[in-house]
């Protein structure tokens, strides 16, 4: 028999759903948090499913692309099919000149609303990024790169994750790297 929150389940119960709830100690307080484990099957399913991309230079240096993909997913028994990716529209600039390339990227994510058994819904969120780099110019083909990530940080969070009702994708993010080839 297993103790959940709301006290003892008989194991035929719990089979039964396919979820069994283990305790998982912390640290903290020591307060104990109760940790899903679902059973995965095969079901017969069908998936539709729309994709783009187009990219247009614009001139000798400057670029534009835009993006976008869109999955609906059923279960032929009934119901969703779970962690489906939101919809999400992107649009790109990019420039290069000589040694030196910078870009900005801005996707757009729909909520995903259309949810199977035991999923949460996620909301949606508009994520920007953009990145500058410079290639040295050396022997050693060094390059030296700036980027950043959500940078209008968003409360992100990705519907096929297994722990999106616990955890937020990435904060915003600087980064600044060097690479090269020996």
């Amino acid at each position: 028999m297993f103790k959940t929150k709301s006290g003892a389940k008989k194991d035929s119960e719990i089979i039964k759903k396919a979820i069994i709830s283990i305790p998982q100690f912390h640290d903290e307080d020591g307060e104990v948090e109760q940790l899903s484990v679902f059973e995965y099957k095969s079901v017969p399913a069908e998936f539709l499913g729309l994709e783009f991309q187009g990219l247009k230079q614009l001139n000798a240096n400057y670029s534009a692309d835009i993006w976008g993909d869109y999955v609906r997913a059923l279960n032929k028994d009934g119901g969703n099919m779970p962690r489906i990716p939101a919809m999400r529209l992107g649009s790109g600039l990019d420039y290069q000149w000589n040694r030196l390339n910078a870009g900005a990227d801005i996707i757009y994510v729909f909520e995903q609303d259309t949810l199977a058994a035991n999923e949460l819904k996620t909301g949606d969120y508009t994520d920007l990024s953009a990145y500058v780099s410079y290639a040295l110019p050396v022997e050693a083909d060094v390059t030296l790169s700036l980027s950043g990530t959500n940078l209008l940080d968003t409360e992100q969070r990705d519907s096929t994750s297994i722990i999106k009702d616990k955890t937020l994708a990435g904060s915003r993010a600087v980064k600044f790297s060097v690479t090269g080839t020996f």
